[in-house]
C-alpha cells in the first residue's frame, strides 16, 4: 500500500513538472509571437517567414527566432529629446 501512494506522488509531481513545462513553453512561443509582429527586420520578408515558422513548428520555430531571428531585426534609434 506504502508503494503505491509513492508511486502515486511521484506521477503527481512528474504531472506538476510536464504543466509548469508546458506553460513555460506557451509563454515564450507568445513572446516570440509579439516580438516578431511588433519588430521591423532589415528584409521585410523575414518577418513573413519567422510567422509561418512559429505557426508550423512551434517548438522549434521559437528556438531558431531566439538564436537567429533576433540578429536580423532592424535595430531601433533612440529618439533625442529637444
Amino acid at each position: 500500500m506504502a508503494i503505491f501512494l509513492l508511486n502515486t506522488h511521484i506521477v503527481t509531481f512528474a504531472t506538476l513538472g510536464m504543466g509548469i513545462v508546458a506553460i513555460a513553453g506557451l509563454v515564450l512561443w507568445l513572446y516570440a509571437l509579439v516580438d516578431i509582429l511588433r519588430s521591423e527586420f532589415k528584409i521585410p520578408s523575414n518577418k513573413i517567414i519567422w510567422l509561418l515558422m512559429l505557426m508550423f513548428i512551434p517548438f522549434l520555430g521559437m528556438i531558431f527566432y531566439f538564436v537567429f531571428g533576433q540578429k536580423q531585426k532592424e535595430e531601433e534609434e533612440e529618439e533625442v529629446g529637444a
